[in-house]
């Protein structure tokens, strides 16, 4: 029997890594909780093994997929926004049971994906709305301060060409 569940495994690597199942996205994404994704970890140690070598993501979804047999049908994507990536788990299921965990995919997030997922933080962080507006008008106030101190270069300016000019009137008058 072991040998059969390990020929079973081997044909099933071969058949995900190979591309024979198109995954096809059935639903929205659904955010994951810390303790939701707390859970999804204990069930799949391919997504524990990769948190634990890169850190906790900066955004968890679970999406509904349909890959087809033996793929599960939900997928868990992670997303780094520091290191850009989305990285998709699964699990393969053999007699109805999930016996193998995989790395699906790993690759470069697109910028509408990072947009959206910027926002979506933003949306649900007060902190980082409140870091992010002091930060503007940390910017505002510098570029405030910026033009202030050319008007005031430029007012310099026209402070020594009107007492050149009144110089040179009176120098006119004396002659």
């Amino acid at each position: 029997m072991r040998i059969g569940l390990s020929a079973a495994i081997a044909a099933l690597v071969v058949a995900v890594g190979s591309g024979a199942s198109a995954t096809v996205v059935v639903g929205e994404p659904q955010i994951l909780t810390v303790h939701a994704f707390e859970r999804q970890m204990k069930n799949n140690p391919e997504l524990a093994a990769y948190v634990a070598r890169r850190g906790y993501p900066d955004w968890v979804e679970q999406v509904e997929v349909d890959a087809g047999p033996p793929l599960g049908t939900h997928e868990i994507r992670t997303y780094y926004l520091r290191l850009n990536k989305e990285v998709t788990f699964t699990q393969a299921y053999i007699l109805d049971s999930a016996e193998v965990s995989l790395l699906l995919s790993e690759y470069p997030m697109s910028d509408a994906t990072r947009a959206r997922i910027q926002q979506a933080i933003l949306e649900r962080s007060p902190d980082l709305r409140a870091e992010l507006a002091a930060d503007r008008a940390i910017v505002a106030a510098q570029s405030v301060e910026e033009a202030a101190g050319s008007v005031e270069r430029a007012a310099g300016r026209v402070e020594n060409i009107a007492a050149r000019m009144e110089s040179m009137f009176d120098d006119q008058l004396y002659k």
